[in-house]
């Protein structure tokens, strides 16, 4: 009886896991049909929106500044943070990355997934960005 139990409790934890994943997606479906990469700040803006809610509050113990810092990181990075003009594809995807970390270091596992999945939407419209590129300089090059 307990290992049945156990059982349908493991494949109930996989199907809310799956769930949560599918939910993050759509999330960030909803949230970003596109990368606009001329408009990376108001998009840093609505990730935090989006994450904020989760974020700790508690100043209470060693954990509770430990938590605390990370959610004020997490704040800077995706509030505040702009990549120099001459930053290269992966500056800018720099301040999603590291609050992707501190999500994950405070137990936020699902809105971690939703700032890593923006993040590689933002490398992808990058190298698609430096794909046209290279290919008009190669259409203008004499042969």
């Amino acid at each position: 009886m307990s290992s049945a139990y156990a059982e349908s409790a493991g494949k109930s934890t996989t199907l809310n896991k799956k769930k949560s994943v599918l939910d993050s997606v759509m999330v960030v479906n909803m949230l970003l049909p596109e990368i606009d990469l001329e408009n990376l700040p108001e998009l840093g803006r609505v990730v935090l929106a989006e994450v904020e809610p989760v974020l700790p509050t508690d100043r209470v113990g060693e954990r509770g500044m430990i938590n605390r810092a990370h959610a004020i990181a997490i704040k800077n990075w995706l509030g505040k943070y702009r990549p120099s003009a001459s930053a290269s594809g992966q500056g800018t995807a720099r301040g999603y990355q590291e609050a992707y970390c501190h999500l994950r270091e405070i137990g936020a596992l699902q809105q971690a997934l939703i700032v890593k999945r923006v993040s590689l939407r933002i490398q992808k419209a990058v190298a698609r960005q430096r794909w046209r590129h290279f290919e008009e300089t190669q259409r203008r090059e004499p042969k």
